[in-house]
Order: structure tokens, then C-alpha cells, then sequence
């Protein structure tokens, strides 16, 4: 059972992972000025089909094929040092004391109303402390609005901490409800 548990949690930090790389790009490429410098396509001066017009890209499709060469070649998404526009993904701040208190009594709201509802109520198995890891997975994608079996959007997206802390990343979360459960 506990490999089974880790190989979803590695799992599921991948599938994390991925999207946070995707909204890098899709930030990236929305903060890019189509106002600023339009790029030129190659042509090669053989081909006359055009004639004097000159292809242009948006800066945004350039910026789009460099940031999804660079995820291709180097696996990674760099961010641009020069972008003024701030991160919108943030770590949870574990030092904040009300925050955390704040997550604590979140956390042990969602953990009532999982309990109450037996569709979604967490095994006994993962209740216990040596699951906590996917206890800790379950509660953040209810915290972060995230579909999933045991909190199916259809039963939670009315619900007051459906997505509360979405503006904090995902891993930072799961941390921080390992330390309010620990």
C-alpha cells in the first residue's frame, strides 16, 4: 500500500509539475508586447511567391516557439529576469502564524465535511498518520479547486474553501498542510 501511495504522489507531482510549466508559457506569452518589435519569417530570396511582402510574426508566437524550444531542449521553463510583471504563482508563507492558523481550521473543516459525505470520505487507511502524504494531497486539491475522485467539482465548487488557496502553489500547500496535520 505505501508503494502504491508513493508512486501517486510522485505521479501527481509530475502531472503538478507540467501545469505549473504550461502556465509559465501561457504567462509568459500574454505578458509579451505585440506593440514592441514584430519579428521577420525566413524566407529564402529564391522564393518569389510573395513578392516584396515580407512575413511577419507576432511577438507572442516568437515568444511562444522560444519558451517551447527551450522546454524541449533543456526541460525546463526559464523565467525572464527583465519581465517587470511579479509571479503570480507564490509559495504559502508557513512562517505566517494567522495564515497558518487560518489553513489549520480550513483543514479540519474539509476533513469534517469529507467524513460526513461517504462517496468522498477518505479511507480509514489514509486517516492514519503514516498516509498522511495522500490525506495531505487530497485536502490541498480541495483547498486549491482541483477535480479529483474524492472531491468531485460537482459537490465542492459551491463550497466556501473550494479554491481558497489557489493563489499559492500547489507543492507549497501540500507542505503546509503537512505541518498544520503533522
Amino acid at each position: 500500500v505505501a508503494k502504491l501511495s508513493n508512486q501517486q504522489i510522485v505521479k501527481e507531482k509530475v502531472g503538478v509539475d507540467k501545469v505549473e510549466s504550461m502556465y509559465r508559457v501561457m504567462h509568459q506569452v500574454s505578458c509579451a508586447n505585440d506593440d514592441d518589435e514584430v519579428a521577420r519569417a525566413d524566407f529564402s530570396q529564391n522564393d518569389t511567391q510573395y513578392g516584396d511582402l515580407v512575413p511577419t510574426i507576432s511577438c507572442r508566437l516568437t515568444k511562444f516557439q522560444e519558451l517551447v524550444r527551450c522546454y524541449f531542449d533543456k526541460g525546463v521553463i526559464e523565467s525572464n529576469a527583465t519581465d517587470p510583471t511579479p509571479a503570480i504563482i507564490k509559495e504559502f508563507p508557513a512562517q505566517n502564524e494567522r495564515l497558518m492558523a487560518c489553513l489549520s481550521s480550513d483543514v479540519n473543516q474539509v476533513t469534517q465535511v469529507l467524513s460526513t459525505r461517504q462517496q468522498e470520505c477518505l479511507p480509514s487507511s489514509v486517516r492514519m498518520k503514516e498516509h498522511s502524504d495522500y490525506r495531505s494531497l487530497c485536502l490541498a486539491k480541495i483547498l486549491h479547486g482541483i477535480d479529483a475522485p474524492r472531491a468531485p467539482i460537482l459537490g465542492w465548487y459551491s463550497h466556501h474553501l473550494w479554491g481558497k488557496y489557489r493563489e499559492y502553489s500547489f507543492a507549497s500547500l501540500i507542505q503546509a498542510i503537512n505541518v498544520t496535520c503533522g
